[in-house]
């Protein structure tokens, strides 16, 4: 009767803790989904009906953000700016370029300024992709 009954008690411990296991992967899982489901409403170009609560810095290659992707870019080439001042830089000619209306301008001058100088690239300087060519030409054709 005692090793039946050590049997038993030895058993039951090994039993509770494989249940436990099971609902912590299943708490994990469902954790999991809702990163999925947040990650999933991420977008770079909102639509009218979309609540937009707040706007990410990221850098990324050019060749990766096409403006179908992403509503605001800003171009970043090699130059002498540091991370501060190329951030502020970038964050300025946004705001001049595209003229966002009130809600975006407000979110986009929302974001930490430590936020925008942790993202960005050192020694580089933002440019507007394409910039300098319409220039020229509208000063040619005013002529």
């Amino acid at each position: 009767d005692d090793k039946a009954a050590d049997k038993q008690v030895t058993e039951e411990p090994s039993e509770a803790p494989e249940s436990a296991d099971k609902k912590d992967d299943k708490k994990d899982e469902e954790h999991h989904d809702g990163d999925v489901n947040i990650l999933n409403s991420l977008t770079g170009v909102p639509r009218e009906e979309d609540v937009v609560h707040f706007a990410l810095p990221m850098v990324a290659p050019w060749s990766s953000l096409s403006a179908r992707s992403y509503k605001y870019r800003i171009k970043l080439q090699p130059g002498n700016l540091k991370k501060g001042k190329a951030a502020k830089a970038a964050l300025d000619m946004l705001l001049r370029m595209y003229q966002p209306p009130q809600r975006d301008y407000q979110l986009v001058k929302s974001i930490p300024e430590n936020e925008l100088v942790a993202t960005m690239i050192g020694n580089s300087k933002p440019s507007v992709p394409g910039g300098g060519k319409d220039k020229d030409r509208k000063v040619i054709k005013n002529k």
